[in-house]
């Protein structure tokens, strides 16, 4: 499913593929029609196809596509899909040479070509701007239409999950662009017709199990064990349903559904069935008080912890940051000052300081305990991308789409460096471990190392034919690793800047690169669908990692570099062993691409982020699914664990960050301290069949 489809006439040609190779590089799927042969009736079909299941259309506006009656018919099926439309201005058009749907949109003006950055950035913006309701209007739209196309077989309707949120989705739509439309409308109110019929079949025969169950369990001292067993499963997870039914009416009598959920099994030395927990973290999320950082009213780009773990940071396209309180989710500091959207953050190796960067061209520093601004580095001219302090604190290096790296005094703010000699945008930054050089990677191809305390180029790595998507030292410091959309990744010696390896072997854009630990190896990520580990001495292919049916966006060692983990677009993690390249786990469960994926401090969980709107913690030894943790109304980003491991952050356009308690005896703490109520007599006799309710664990 294409994120972009582009309307055009073949005459903005050149512009539409340079317009495409952009989206690429920046991981957006385009579908464009790049055929000059008159239309067949199939063909014609095939793009009205591709319209219904791209997320969005743009419309390159010139006078030979406002002329053109192929692009109607294309603009025509948009609207009739309720696409959400983006105008792009190529060559000037009279306002009343265009068809009328294009008026109500803003138009982004690409005419001249000496501004295509900043407008490319700004489309981006938009494209990303409240993604999850495209995405769930187009998951919709393709749905219902295969719904319609199968003469409406119930086979096709929507259940359980899908079904609620597609209700939820609806319920917003008054609010919301683009709207729903008629078969879409229809589509959900015969799926929850049809839901409602199974439900009693299902809840009927529930209750028959759970009596054939009960009824085995007299028959033998090992069975009877067993049965009760099942059992407390089977009440842990009626009670969890309990939880989740009374979300929306009663969240406190949810939290203690939740709790009680939990302890059905937890109290007689079983873990938790995983159904009970999520049910737990569902309620806590909805009740009143939440463990969420609001306060965001744009998407949030980045979040980092302290190196304490106690604070949180977060960077976001409301143009401010925050700190956070990591244990109470308290709102600290609002870190006011940038004018436009802050991309990146990053905490001091003291954790004393907070360094942002934003699309205003400036970089600033603050105190990260009381919030006040220290520093303003002015000095770009374009946006500021990257940031990274050196390994002693004392300074600060800044990577900007004005081709250039500047190095700050972290303390006065004084511009120590400014490194010119790249001839496109700067995006990406790295110190040398022993923070003597730095290293910088760029979209004209090249990487330069330089020497970080006089600001010389010491080295201009050459051999990429493509953009250099990321740079990487060893751990000795001793080799850089780069990976670029030319398919390849390259080793290189870091104090003389000889090509040692050059890593040949994907067949698409190479988007990641990792050293393993210990330095030995290297994996790449890459566009191909496959990871690929190197020997990172001899450049030798050591393993050939395939399973993944889409983009690989992602890749991670664990601590002890004996893993692999992978994420990918084809909605999936993997983890695999790094020694052999087997394939260990397959975790399946979320239902858009995997945007990011990250091993706890001790390596026993992982952690993955979902286009779903959801995070999910797997058992990386069994693969078992531990938790979904819901909350986010909006595509999740990023993930991290705390430095104990005992809970997670994610990052979500939906502008909020959400901090989950993954430590049992923490959640149970957190649960204890949402709730005033307790249960009434009616409910003790319907969850539990007694006039007393159990106490809270």
């Amino acid at each position: 499913m294409a994120q972009v489809f582009t309307s055009y006439s073949r005459k903005d040609k050149d512009f539409v593929r340079k317009l495409s190779d952009a989206l690429a590089s920046q991981k957006r799927e385009a579908w464009t029609d790049w055929k000059d042969i008159p239309l067949t009736a199939e063909w014609q079909q095939e793009i009205l196809t591709n319209i219904e299941t791209a997320e969005n259309f743009l419309f390159v506006i010139s006078p030979d596509s406002a002329t053109s009656a192929n692009c109607r018919k294309e603009i025509d099926h948009a609207v009739a899909n309720n696409k959400r439309m983006f105008p792009i201005v190529r060559r000037s058009v009279p306002d009343d040479a265009l068809p009328e749907a294009l008026g109500k949109f803003q138009w982004i003006d690409f005419s001249d070509d000496d501004t295509f950055e900043a407008r490319f950035a700004t489309l981006i913006a938009a494209l990303d701007t409240d993604l999850a309701w495209v995405n769930a209007h187009t998951r919709l739209l393709t749905r219902a239409k295969e719904w319609e196309r199968e003469g409406k077989d119930n086979s096709f309707l929507l259940h359980g999950k899908d079904l609620r949120e597609a209700e939820r989705w609806i319920a917003r739509s008054s609010e919301k662009d683009p709207k729903p439309t008629t078969l879409q409308s229809q589509y959900i109110l015969v799926s929850r017709q049809a839901a409602t019929k199974l439900q009693r079949i299902v809840i009927a025969a529930i209750a028959i199990a759970f009596l054939i169950a009960v009824g085995l369990a007299v028959d033998a001292f090992l069975q009877k064990n067993v049965a009760q067993r099942n059992a407390r499963e089977s009440k842990a997870r009626e009670l969890a349903a309990f939880s989740s039914e009374s979300l929306s009416e009663d969240p406190e009598k949810s939290i203690l559904l939740g709790v009680q959920a939990v302890n059905a099994t937890l109290r007689f030395g079983q873990p938790p069935v995983p159904a009970a927990e999520e049910a737990l973290h569902e309620a806590i999320l909805s009740s009143q008080i939440r463990m969420t950082l609001r306060g965001h009213s744009g998407p949030v780009n980045a979040v980092a912890f302290s190196p304490d773990g106690k604070r949180l940071a977060t960077a976001s396209g409301d143009q401010t940051a925050k700190v956070w309180d990591a244990e109470s989710g308290k709102e600290l500091r609002t870190l006011r000052g940038h004018s436009s959207g802050v991309d990146g953050v990053a905490f001091s190796p003291d954790g004393k300081r907070l360094a942002t960067v934003s699309y205003d061209q400036t970089a600033k520093v603050w105190d990260a305990e009381s919030g006040q601004e220290l520093l303003t580095l002015r000095g770009h001219s374009k946006p500021v991308s990257g940031v990274a302090f050196s390994p002693d604190g004392q300074r600060l290096a800044t990577a900007s789409w004005d081709q250039t790296t500047k190095v700050w005094d972290a303390a006065s703010g004084k511009e120590l460096l400014t490194l010119r000699g790249h001839s496109s945008l700067v995006n990406g930054v790295a110190f040398s471990p022993d923070g003597q050089r730095l290293a910088t990677a760029s979209w004209d191809q090249t990487t330069k190392v330089w020497d970080a305390a006089s600001g010389q180029e010491l080295l201009t790595l050459r051999g990429h034919s493509k953009p250099v998507s990321g740079v990487a030292f060893s751990p000795d410091g001793k080799r850089l690793a780069t990976a670029s959309l030319d398919d390849t990744a390259k080793v290189w010696e870091a104090e003389s800047g000889k090509e040692l390896l050059t890593l040949r072997g994907h067949s698409s854009g190479v988007d990641g690169v990792a050293f393993s630990p210990d330095g030995k190896r290297l994996a790449t990520a890459s566009w191909d669908r496959t990871t690929k580990v190197w020997d990172a001495e001899s450049g030798k292919e050591l393993l050939t990692l395939r399973g993944h049916s889409a983009f690989v966006d992602g890749v991670a060692f664990s601590l002890d570099g004996k893993r692999l983990a992978t994420a990918s677009e084809d909605q999936t993690a993997k983890v695999w062993e790094a020694e052999s390249g087997k394939e260990l786990l397959t975790l399946r469960g979320h239902l858009g691409s995997v945007d990011a994926v990250a091993f706890s401090p001790d390596g026993k969980r992982l952690a993955t982020a979902g286009e779903d709107r959801t995070a999910k913690v797997w058992d990386a030894e069994s693969g078992k699914e531990l938790l979904t943790l819901r909350g986010h109304s909006g595509v999740v980003h990023g993930v991290a664990f705390s430095p104990d491991g005992k809970r997670l952050a994610t990052a979500s356009v939906d502008g909020t960050v959400q901090v989950y308690a993954l430590d049992l005896r923490e959640l149970l703490n957190l649960a204890r301290s949402r709730v005033t109520r307790t249960f009434t007599a009616e409910e003790c006799q319907r969850y539990f069949q007694s006039d007393t309710c159990p106490l809270l664990p």
